[in-house]
C-alpha cells in the first residue's frame, strides 16, 4: 500500500494493518524492507491521528480511557520495536545510531504514557521511577529485579494467550462487544480492558529491558563511528600529503628543466657573440 493510501485509512484500520504485519514478521525482526517501510508509515499515521484527536490527555486517568482506545497506547512501543529490531545489512554505525536514538525516545514515550495512566505496577514502576530519577540500585537488587521481570513476563505471556483463547471462543459464539450489546459467551468490556492491560504490562517490561541495552549499543556505535571518522581523516591527510609531495617533485623537475634551457640559451648567445667579434677583427 502506498503512502498516499495509508493517509486515507482510519485509526483502527491503520492500527490493524500494522499489527497484522508485525504479527506476521515476529514483531518486525523478519520483516522485509518493504514491509518495514509500510508498517512504519502505518504506525506514523496512527500516531498523527492520535495526536490530532487528542485521545490521551494529561488530565485523565486510567478510568477515563475508552476501552477501544487503550490499545493505541501501544503505538509508540510498536514503532520502537520496529526501529530496534530491523537488521542493518552492513549499514554504517551512524545509521544504526539514528535508529536506536528513535527507538529509545519512543520506548521512553510509551513508558511515560503507561506511568501516567497507572499501567506500570509493582517492580516495573519501581524500576522506571529509579531510572528516571537517575538512581542505580546495588547489583544484587538489579539482578533480583531482572529475575522478577523475567518471571512476570513469562506469566503475562501465558495469561494473554489464555484470555485471547477465551475471546476467540466468545467470537465464535457471538459474545464479544463487536457482536452487539450485552454479555454472551462470557466476554464483556471488562474482559477487553483486562486483555489490553495485560498486553501493556508485558510491553512495559520489554521496554524497560530494552532501554539499557540500547544505551550500551549506542556507546559502542559512537566509539566505532569516532574511529571511522578518525580513520577517514587520516586517509585524507595522507592523500593530501601525497598530492603535495607529487606537486613539489613536479615543481623541482620544472625548475631543473628551466635551468638547463637557460644554460643552453646563454651558451648559444656566447657563441654568437664570439663569432661577431672575430668577424669584426678581420674587417679591421
Amino acid at each position: 500500500m502506498s503512502a498516499m493510501q495509508n493517509t486515507d485509512l482510519s485509526l483502527s484500520e491503520a492500527y490493524q494493518q500494522a499489527s497484522d504485519i508485525l504479527e506476521a514478521c515476529d514483531g518486525g525482526s523478519t520483516a522485509s524492507p518493504s514491509q518495514a517501510d509500510n508498517c512504519s508509515r502505518l504506525l506514523a499515521h496512527c500516531k498523527n491521528l492520535i495526536q490530532l484527536a487528542a485521545l490521551f490527555s494529561g488530565n485523565e486517568d486510567q478510568d477515563d480511557l475508552l476501552t477501544g482506545h487503550i490499545k493505541y497506547l501501544l503505538v509508540p512501543f510498536l514503532m520502537a520495536e520496529l526501529f530496534n529490531s530491523q537488521p542493518q545489512h552492513g549499514a554504517g554505525p551512524l545509521l544504526r545510531l539514528q535508529q536506536l536514538h528513535e527507538a529509545l525516545q519512543l520506548y521512553s514515550e510509551f513508558l511515560q504514557l503507561c506511568d501516567r495512566y497507572g499501567f506500570l505496577v509493582g517492580g516495573c514502576r519501581d524500576a522506571y521511577t529509579a531510572e528516571e530519577q537517575g538512581t542505580t540500585p546495588d547489583p544484587g537488587t538489579c539482578r533480583n529485579q531482572k529475575i522478577e521481570r523475567f518471571k512476570r513476563s513469562r506469566a503475562l505471556k501465558g495469561l494473554v494467550q489464555q484470555v485471547r483463547l477465551r475471546k476467540g471462543a466468545a467470537d465464535e459464539e457471538g459474545g464479544t462487544e463487536a457482536a452487539g450489546p450485552g454479555v454472551v459467551g462470557g466476554w464483556d468490556e471488562e474482559d477487553e480492558r483486562h486483555l489490553w492491560t495485560l498486553q501493556l504490562e508485558a510491553a512495559a517490561i520489554k521496554a524497560l529491558e530494552a532501554r539499557p541495552m540500547i544505551r550500551q549499543e549506542m556507546q559502542l556505535l559512537q566509539h566505532a563511528a569516532k574511529q571511522q571518522q578518525e580513520k577517514a581523516g587520516s586517509s585524507t591527510a595522507r592523500q593530501q600529503q601525497a598530492g603535495q609531495g607529487s606537486s613539489d617533485s613536479s615543481n623541482t623537475r620544472d625548475s631543473q628543466q628551466r635551468a638547463v634551457l637557460q644554460q643552453q640559451v646563454m651558451e648559444r648567445l656566447a657563441g654568437i657573440a664570439g663569432q661577431l667579434s672575430l668577424s669584426g677583427d678581420r674587417q679591421a
